[in-house]
């Protein structure tokens, strides 16, 4: 036998020898698979890896949906504050507009409210006629462009306790009384007088 047909069949033995050792290697894996505890450890790590997957998809959607949260509070409380700001600052702008309206409304309600008293306390003579004329000068006129609706009321009300009073001057109890009730609702008007008034008209009055 020559050396060339020696190593040909040392090559023909050596794939066959392979070829056996792949068949050994795939009986033994057959004979694996028919272990019931090979099935159940190769069922179990299956599961296993299902599991592993599953929560690593979980894990990603959670994560997208805390920064969706979190963007979205942000971006909500971003939008309070700018709302808040604006209403800030047109208050201020209110207030600032509003300051001679207001100014104008203090010496007026503190005029009336001296006029009432001296109608409500003094007896007749030239100051009470004078508070009387300047009484209906501000009723009439002035105080109506800038009372609210709670003065305006109670100046109604003054004006006919007077009337009633001149009528029957026997008692001014009820004059005292609505010219105290006067007072108070200038003082509560001034109290909102940061708000824009709420105005009343001349015609109201009756």
């Amino acid at each position: 036998m020559s050396e060339a047909q020696v190593d040909d069949s040392a090559k023909v033995f050596e794939i066959e020898l392979k070829k056996l050792e792949v068949e050994l290697k795939r009986l033994e894996i057959e004979q694996k698979k028919l272990d019931p505890n090979y099935r159940k450890a190769e069922h179990r790590a299956k599961n296993i890896d299902m599991i592993v997957k599953a929560l690593s998809v979980l894990a990603v959607m959670i994560g997208v949906l805390v920064t969706y949260i979190q963007y979205s509070g942000t971006a909500s409380l971003q939008r309070q504050q700018l709302l808040e700001n604006e209403k800030n600052e047109i208050r201020a702008a209110s207030r600032e507009s509003l300051k001679p309206f207001n100014e104008k409304r203090i010496l007026l309600y503190t005029e009336a409210s001296n006029v009432v008293a001296k109608l409500a306390n003094l007896g007749e003579g030239e100051e009470r006629q004078a508070a009387r004329k300047r009484f209906f000068e501000l009723y009439w006129g002035e105080l109506a462009l800038v009372e609210d609706k709670q003065v305006e009321s109670a100046m109604v009300y003054f004006a006919r306790a007077l009337q009633e009073y001149e009528q029957n001057p026997s008692s001014n109890a009820e004059l005292q009384k609505q010219s105290l009730n006067v007072a108070h609702a200038f003082r509560e008007s001034l109290k909102e007088g940061l708000d824009y008034p709420e105005l009343g008209t001349l015609a109201d009055k009756k």
